[in-house]
């Protein structure tokens, strides 16, 4: 809305991207709350997913359903989580106190073909590891928000994370780890892997070879309900390791970040 574009994140929308400690939470936040409202939405929409294995067979129906199931305790769970976690944005935005925020920056020479605005739970990190499992609701786990952006000079990956969920300082840890010239590919993978809210040049997606296209779509699906099967598609430990995809040719000019050693 007006309000919202014209003062809160006047900071992000009117001024240049000097990755301020303000411009960053502020990018953190709105994706914080995309994915709130993402959740909500997606209770929302819960009769009209649990009358779509209509015809199909007793077996996938129990599948389709359990899958629901699964997915409506997660949803729940993920909506207390976001919430709490939006409120310790809000409360940092207020104060305009941003020591409890931890960030790392990617700064590129040119504009990003893909840009995105999302947050995810902590779950894997870049070097093949699955940090956290989901799949125990009564274990909070951490969120980390990326923004993909077009500056006035260039572009620019967001990461933010709340300073205090360790399990976030570890997965954002391994990708300070990785080469310089790596870290683009590691940040496409997140991208595709973990966030919906992603979008690309339709003549940067026509100019790649047909199998790095069908990589990127895999990795868009996974996590999703396959309607064919009634289940959800599997998303491997090692799915943020290198897989030698090369879809974007971002070179990286500098880096900014709350992690030690940088």
């Amino acid at each position: 809305c007006s309000t919202h574009d014209n003062e809160l994140f006047a900071p992000i929308e009117k001024k240049p991207f000097c990755a301020t400690p303000e411009q960053i939470a502020l990018l953190g936040y709105r994706a914080i709350c995309y994915e709130l409202l993402m959740k909500k939405y997606l209770l929302s929409l819960d009769d009209f997913l649990r009358d779509m294995d209509k015809g199909q067979s007793v077996s996938v129906q129990h599948l389709h359903q359990n899958a629901l199931d699964y997915r409506d305790l997660g949803a729940t769970k993920g909506i207390e989580e976001i919430t709490l976690h939006k409120t310790r944005y809000e409360d940092m935005i207020l104060s305009k106190d941003f020591t409890n925020l931890g960030h790392y920056v990617v700064v590129f020479t040119s504009a990003p073909e893909v840009m995105c605005s999302g947050s995810t739970q902590a779950s894997h990190d870049f070097l093949g590891k699955k940090v956290a499992r989901l799949e125990r609701l009564d274990v909070p786990v951490g969120s980390i928000t990326l923004s993909l952006i077009g500056t006035d000079d260039g572009g620019a990956a967001v990461f933010t994370w709340l300073a205090d969920q360790h399990e976030c300082h570890n997965v954002m840890t391994t990708l300070n780890g990785l080469p310089k010239d790596d870290q683009p590919h590691a940040i496409v993978r997140f991208a595709f892997e973990f966030l919906e809210n992603t979008y690309f040049s339709p003549d940067w997606w026509d100019s790649l070879d047909k199998q790095v296209q069908a990589h990127l779509e895999e990795r868009q699906l996974r996590g999703l309900i396959d309607p064919d099967r009634g289940f959800y598609r599997s998303r491997p430990d090692n799915c943020l390791l290198d897989d030698g995809v090369r879809a974007v040719a971002w070179t990286v000019r500098s880096r900014l970040t709350s992690l030690a050693g940088l």
